[in-house]
């Protein structure tokens, strides 16, 4: 070996690739990358002739062993005097003999050139005649085959110091020649919109460059599949390998433009299988637009890289030339996701007189989201699967290389199907809720249940009052007396506008008792919604409080509709003082009509049966504990499903409501002290509202005493993680619950939080009565982690909308290929299966905007925007130009109190640090607070009317 060129030219910062990493390294360090390799040692090991080999290794490749610090032209090092070998002797430890827990904390640490050797070896002694040697090489000096080497020459540098004779001059013959240079791939044609990969948790911002590997290991007959596959789309086998991943990513981010990264060896012919700083990146641009097939993905690749395992002609700044973007440099440039062909042996330690294993740690360094890291791919496919810790568990890991490799057997046979109709997995179910009872009776029958065995309880509590089960049902039974009285028939519609309180539900019960179906309306301005909905249910009676003649809604109905207004506080002792008569309505006929807010649309009107509302607030009582004792606020608005869950939930279960007085109820502090005052023990809110009671939480000196409430029921909103292990913070004794699903079934899934949720909290499991699939556009059940349109199936589900059969048809199209045909109720959302079989909202198809072919969300950019510590709330609109494309965003940010200094650039740097060149131009404006309809949503038509007016 006295011949061959010495590594150190090669590690002369002259090249492109050292070049760029030394560049990496001055700007963001903790980018880059290292290698290393992990051998477990049996047998005496002469401890001086290895630190004595190592020394002799590093002085023949002319590696440092000290810190490097790079001069500004990036030419000169400087260096102290720090040691390259450590010797750690855990014979007398307490410290752990576990592999990994001996390596974590050398293998999952990045090395900093500037600050310690670049290359270093670990000998750690566990026990007598037992080590551990761990390589550890930053990319500046070695790539994984550099390690290897490294690894080799360390065994015949210490056999000749054991044994005195001389080293033999040999080739290493199944080391594998570079093959030909391929071209540098073309410029991307789209701006990269990271992906939607299928992980546990968000990335973080810096990403943490802490992962782990899950071996790859597929038998021959996938090998054989592969080159199979190969020969029959002539390419070769890790090209057609890095189609199928690359086919796997898209499926579940399904970006149309989505970016993979691969990295390949340029190595100087005169010295093949040396250390030094040979890796290129490549990043090659698959564009998934209109059902492309596999061999469409393969050709496109094929085109811009030619053979994947071919060393790149251009440099790694030819690379980032060509793909121009804005990018976190914490991250990897480029992509989420890197393919890493090594296509050489591991390293093998050989020292004399010992036995050495090769051992993969479980804790290591990464620098992309997940790396498909392939040694062989004959006559077996062996490598491992590395993938950001903080990201993904081991068991998520797994699943994604079983899919990968179900994909690839799939398209191996059949490459030409289209990539979107790959299975990942055996046909996939949908998500099934609990089977329900029988019809149960019905919410009127279950309340006089309970005046039956208790008619003192207490029943509703409102301004000091309280009125009991026997009470309330005997005004139920004047009211229904006086509606026969005045012509009310079954089947009619009656409108009910009256606060919530007894009035309110003894009307509400009185309607349902003359088998008439209620419209609830607040008590303020209506506006053109409330009167579009008695226009369209034309009620035979307005039910009223105290009607003093100067209402203009009473005035309006008895111009236009004509009906019968009845004042249900004009004579509150019923006539008679017996037993009230409960009849018995038939389960399937309609118990109310609940309209949408009409902030984003036109409202409709969904009617639902009186078994959809036993069942459900039957539930909701038994899943929430609520019974005697209990205490239930009623926060939701009249005329809204929530609110009438939130009153019969209590009643048919014995507990007592606690109507939210209407002057207190959007002001967060009033109703954490009115929660204190009332005991209430369970309380529904959406969680745009929760984060401005937990704001007033934390601006108190003393933590408000809230341990009796036991539930806090989160629906109506997406709720963010942040969000949720904030609260479960300030209120530990609380069961915090996250609810979905849409009027159209009243809910469809629920979660209970138990620990800190990183990212999107799930939406969790269907709740009885409800099935729920999520599907591909064609109605095709999608495999785990592939986001897809959410669907419920459900004999609870509306029959459709009031006056809107033609244009909303679609919405209650039953799956394709179902055997039932009625039910279906498709929600406009989208969601998928997560691997641990929990249910995860990712918003909806109508709220995704798309910049120069970049999709982004509008709830992910808000929940980036509440991520920033100055941001308390916030709403984001869309612009768009003449052609219909997004052209700028308008976010309205209500900053924390006292205001913090953070300014509009700030903010903008922080939306585009998340988004990159994806993110549209956003100008910004600031608030006290968020307009809200009736629903406590955030009413983004009068953000836009707002915006108008600017």
């Amino acid at each position: 070996m006295e011949g061959a060129p010495r590594s150190s030219e090669l590690l002369n910062p002259t090249g492109s690739a050292r070049d760029g990493v030394l560049r990496l390294l001055n700007l963001a360090p903790h980018a880059t990358a290292q290698v290393h390799s992990v051998h477990a040692i049996t047998g005496p090991l002469n401890t001086d002739a290895l630190r004595a080999a190592w020394q002799t290794v590093l002085h023949h490749h002319g590696i440092p062993t000290h810190a490097m610090r790079a001069a500004q032209d990036h030419r000169g090092l400087r260096g102290d005097d720090t040691a390259s070998f450590h010797l750690t002797d855990l014979r007398r430890s307490a410290a752990p003999r576990d592999t990994d827990a001996i390596c974590a904390p050398i293998t999952g640490r990045l090395i900093d050139p500037a600050q310690e050797p670049p290359v270093q070896l670990h000998l750690i002694r566990t026990a007598e005649q037992t080590h551990l040697l761990v390589l550890v090489a930053h990319q500046l000096c070695a790539d994984q085959q550099g390690a290897t080497a490294l690894i080799d020459d360390l065994s015949e540098h210490y056999n000749s110091t054991v044994t005195g004779l001389p080293i033999a001059a040999t080739l290493r013959s199944e080391r594998l020649q570079p093959p030909p240079p391929a071209p540098v791939c073309p410029p991307a044609k789209a701006q990269q919109t990271p992906l939607d990969l299928p992980s546990d948790r968000p990335r973080s911002s810096p990403p943490a460059p802490t992962g782990a590997a899950i071996t790859l290991s597929w038998p021959r007959d996938t090998a054989r599949l592969l080159h199979d596959g190969a020969a029959r789309t002539h390419v070769q086998p890790a090209t057609f390998l890095a189609a199928a991943f690359h086919s796997l990513l898209y499926r579940y981010s399904g970006v149309p433009h989505t970016h993979l990264a691969v990295t390949t060896t340029r190595r100087p012919v005169h010295a093949p299988d040396g250390p030094g700083c040979f890796a290129n990146l490549r990043i090659i641009e698959g564009t998934f637009t209109d059902r492309p097939t596999f061999t469409q993905v393969l050709n496109s690749l094929t085109a811009q890289a030619g053979d994947i395992t071919a060393p790149p002609t251009g440099s790694f700044d030819d690379v980032v030339r060509v793909h121009t973007t804005h990018r976190d440099l914490w991250r990897m440039p480029l992509a989420e996701a890197l393919v890493r062909i090594c296509g050489h042996r591991s390293a093998r330690l050989n020292l004399i007189g010992t036995h050495s294993i090769t051992v993969r740690p479980q804790t290591l360094t990464v620098t992309a989201d997940l790396t498909l890291d392939v040694h062989w791919i004959s006559p077996t496919i062996d490598g491992y699967l590395e993938f950001r810790t903080p990201m993904f568990s081991q068991q998520t890991a797994g699943h994604i290389v079983a899919h990968l490799r179900t994909l690839l057997t799939v398209v191996a046979q059949h490459p030409g199907i289209a990539v979107e109709d790959v299975p990942l997995e055996t046909p996939p179910s949908p998500t099934l809720g609990p089977r329900p009872p029988a019809n149960g009776p019905s919410v009127p029958v279950l309340v006089d249940r309970h005046r039956r065995r208790n008619p003192d309880a207490p029943a509703v509590q409102a301004a000091g009052h309280t009125t009991t089960y026997a009470h309330l049902l005997q005004r139920a039974a004047h009211i229904s007396a006086a509606l026969a009285g005045r012509g009310v028939t079954p089947g009619s519609a009656v409108a009910i506008r009256i606060p919530p309180g007894p009035d309110q539900i003894a009307a509400l019960l009185g309607a349902w008792n003359t088998q008439a179906f209620i419209l609830c309306l607040g008590t303020g301005d209506i506006g053109e919604r409330g009167r579009g909905a008695l226009t369209e249910l034309h009620p035979a009676a307005l039910l009223v409080a105290a009607n003093t003649g100067t209402d203009k809604v009473v005035s309006w109905y008895r111009e236009h509709l004509t009906g019968v207004v009845l004042d249900v506080t004009a004579d509150e002792q019923p006539r008679h003082a017996g037993t009230p008569q409960i009849n018995v309505t038939p389960a399937d006929t309609r118990a109310y009509v609940a309209y949408t807010s009409g902030s984003t649309g036109r409202p409709k009107g969904i009617p639902m049966t009186h078994a959809a509302l036993s069942q459900f607030v039957t539930w909701f009582a038994e899943r929430f504990g609520i019974g005697p004792g209990s205490r239930v606020a009623q926060w939701a608005a009249p005329g809204y499903d929530a609110s009438l869950v939130e009153a019969f939930a209590a009643l048919t279960s014995g507990a007592t409501l606690c109507p939210t007085p209407e002057r207190i109820r959007a002001h967060p502090g009033k109703i954490v002290d009115w929660l204190i005052t009332e005991g209430i023990t369970v309380f529904q809110t959406v969680p745009s509202f929760a984060r401005e009671l937990l704001n007033e939480l934390n601006r108190r000196e003393h933590l408000a005493d809230l341990g009796h409430l036991r539930h806090l029921l989160l629906a109506g909103e997406a709720l963010p993680g942040d969000l949720v292990n904030a609260l479960t913070a300030a209120l530990p004794t609380t069961r915090i619950v996250n609810l979905y699903g849409p009027t159209e079934t009243i809910l469809a899934t629920a979660h209970e939080i138990t620990s800190d949720v990183h990212g999107p909290t799930p939406i969790g499991h269907p709740i009885p009565g409800r099935e729920v699939y999520i599907v591909d556009e064609n109605d095709r059940l999608c495999p785990t982690g592939v986001t897809g349109h959410l669907i419920i199936h459900s004999p609870y589900a509306t029959s459709g909308y009031i006056g809107h059969t033609d244009a909303t048809s679609g919405a209650f199209e039953p799956l394709r290929g179902s055997a039932s045909t009625a039910n279906w109720y498709r929600t406009g959302d989208l969601a998928r299966r997560r691997f641990d079989g929990l249910l995860e909202f990712r918003g909806r198809r109508d709220q995704q905007i798309k910049f120069y072919g970049s999709r982004l969300e509008i709830s992910d950019l808000e929940a980036t925007l509440l991520a920033h510590e100055s941001v308390t709330q916030c709403a984001v609109i869309a612009h768009t130009g003449a052609d219909g494309l997004v052209v700028s965003l308008t976010a309205f940010v209500v900053p924390q109190n006292p205001p913090d200094v953070t300014t509009p650039d700030e903010w903008r740097a922080h939306l585009r640090r998340r988004f990159g060149a994806a993110m549209p131009p956003v100008s910004f404006t600031t608030m006290t607070s968020l307009p809200r309809n009736a629903g406590g949503k955030v009413d983004r038509r009068q953000l836009l009317n707002l915006e108008g007016t600017r």
